[in-house]
């Protein structure tokens, strides 16, 4: 059967997901009235069965009552809605156009890594772990909560002789060991549907989560056991939770910065936009629905020095829990719409108060640009930016418009970025 028109589906896709997050609730209330009709009913003068049923649905004759068309509603409603959204899934899938994506997909995807990622939205060595429900919305600040664990992270045993091993190697590095926060099991991650995300973190070790970084993440067998792990089951291994920002100005501009060469992870190459990891001060003497506020706060006082103002006024949305695969991390990746244009911005950075000097230059990319540099990239990029540009073109439309798109939009047979 032919698919529904490309507009069609635009409208119909966002109603097909509300219908899956609303089922439940149809079914309760409906159920909840016809059993008050039914209660009201009974409690009245002895009826028979059928009178019962008759007082509740009749619409003519001595039980007759034009309201009881409400009953008929309320009797329906749940089958009407479960139909309508088993009818939408079927009509709006489109077999040959995802298959066309998940091609080009795949080629944008290190070799090792595909295997892994199958099902899942993936770009780069990143892969989603949960995606916000309503993309075009996103989770608010409010919609998402962070809890501590109150046990911390332990190495598993047969990885602590040579975790040992490495750090007495390179005592210096890890004279201070500053704790970090590793996001960890939580099986099922998060409910598919639901409009928030409840999310767990383990307090770790620098010197842990480099151990895996360093030593397991490069042993195939190992990652990959790791990485099936996280995503069907649980994140059992230490990592560095870590809040990727992308930075929209009020007159659409999409912060690009180029990071310093002497930083030790993902040096001299250019990001979308700016990136921070959970520290202690984020989460300690926190209630669960104030850390990601105080994290993604802290982070654009830190990176970009802004007031506390316009920090105030910016609206945030994360888009996504994704892993790193090649590194064996877990991040987040979100939007801040800044209350003030790029101009305006630039004064700011320019100014200099911004504790943290992790960038030493600064672009601008338009919207309208930002699918052509996914797929043709003109700069080397940090390697989670392009899954940060794929996610963000996506909440910026449909996921389903953004594959037509990315589709039509392909001319090579094989893509490499700049230096890959």
């Amino acid at each position: 059967m032919a698919t529904l028109s490309n507009r069609l589906q635009d409208i119909l896709g966002p109603l097909r997901s509300r219908l899956k997050t609303w089922q439940a609730a149809i079914v309760a209330t409906c159920v909840s009235f016809l059993l008050g009709r039914l209660v009201n009913a009974l409690s009245g003068p002895p009826l028979t069965a059928l009178d019962t049923i008759r007082e509740v649905f009749w619409l003519w004759g001595p039980f007759g009552r034009r309201l009881n068309a409400i009953s008929w509603i309320a009797a329906a409603l749940p089958f009407l809605s479960s139909f309508a959204r088993k009818w939408l899934e079927r009509h709006l899938r489109d077999p040959a156009l995802l298959k066309e994506y998940l091609a080009i997909q795949n080629r944008f995807i290190p070799f090792e890594l595909r295997h892994l990622f199958h099902g899942a939205v993936a770009w780069g060595p990143c892969c989603t772990l949960q995606l916000a429900p309503f993309l075009r919305e996103g989770w608010s600040l409010s919609d998402i909560r962070i809890e501590l664990e109150p046990r911390k992270y332990t190495l598993p045993k047969k990885k602590l002789d040579a975790y040992r091993n490495y750090r007495n190697s390179q005592s210096e590095r890890f004279r201070s060991d500053k704790p970090k926060f590793a996001l960890c099991k939580q099986p099922p991650f998060a409910l598919t549907d639901a409009s928030h995300i409840e999310l767990r973190v383990a307090q770790t070790r620098f010197s842990e989560v480099q151990f895996f970084k360093d030593r397991v993440a490069g042993v195939t067998a190992e990652r990959d056991e790791y990485v099936v792990e996280a995503r069907e089951r649980e994140i059992t291994f230490p990592n560095a939770f870590c809040l990727h920002l992308i930075v929209v100005t009020s007159d659409s501009c999409l912060l690009l910065v180029h990071r310093s060469e002497r930083l030790a992870y993902n040096a001299n190459v250019w990001s979308l936009s700016i990136e921070e990891q959970m520290a202690t001060d984020d989460i300690s003497s926190a209630r669960a629905s104030q850390v990601f506020t105080r994290w993604s706060h802290r982070l654009l006082q830190e990176e970009l020095g802004l007031s506390d103002e316009d920090i105030r006024d910016t609206e945030f949305r994360a888009l996504s829990v994704f892993l790193e695969a090649d590194v064996l991390n877990c991040s987040i990746a979100a939007v801040a719409f800044l209350p003030i244009d790029s101009h305006s911005l630039d004064t700011v950075i320019r100014a200099g108060h911004r504790p943290d000097r992790e960038f030493d230059d600064w672009r601008y990319l338009k919207e309208n640009e930002l699918l052509s540099e996914l797929l043709y990239p003109t700069r080397s990029y940090h390697t989670t930016a392009p899954y940060r540009m794929l996610v963000f073109l996506a909440s910026r439309s449909s996921f389903r418009t953004l594959v037509r798109r990315i589709v039509s939009q392909d001319k090579e047979p094989a893509l490499n970025s700049p230096g890959g």
